[in-house]
């Protein structure tokens, strides 16, 4: 019996970086006292050793830049009493989108507002200001 997990494919379009998850979840109650323990290669990269609590969720993730292929495997380290388990593997290609996703322009509008609103505001205490400078008479003691 294998205590190994293992996975190899090629990458046919070069892209320079790929993000990959490996989502795992102990969804059985196992036996007081056993653990099911692994650790998880991909390419060259070691992680672990991840040790699985019942209905907890772990989730790993890993960024490939420029890889050939991709293989992984996910091997029971030797204090484990059970096999590995992989609930799901996932792999994205990363791109660079051709094109800006947001106008440039967007929210230039909503600042212009702002802008007119704070010169609006000003000039009318200027206003209030200048007509209250007019108004005033030295020589009026109640001025």
């Amino acid at each position: 019996m294998n205590n190994f997990v293992m996975l190899r494919a090629p990458i046919i379009n070069v892209t320079p970086e790929f993000l990959v998850f490996f989502h795992f979840a102990e969804i059985e109650q196992i036996a007081l006292g056993e653990r099911r323990e692994f650790t998880i290669a991909l390419n060259d990269l070691e992680y672990g050793p991840f040790t699985l609590e019942y209905l907890k969720p772990l989730t790993i993730r890993s960024n490939l830049s420029r890889p050939q292929e991709v293989r992984f495997s996910i091997d029971a380290t030797l204090r484990s009493d059970l096999l590995p388990i992989l609930n799901a593997f996932e792999i994205f290609e990363l791109r660079s989108l051709p094109y800006s996703p947001t106008n440039q322009a967007d929210g230039m509008f909503s600042i212009s507002i702002l802008l007119n609103a704070i010169i609006i505001v000003i000039n009318e205490l200027l206003d209030y200001w200048i007509e209250g400078f007019l108004r005033f008479d030295p020589s009026d003691p109640s001025s």
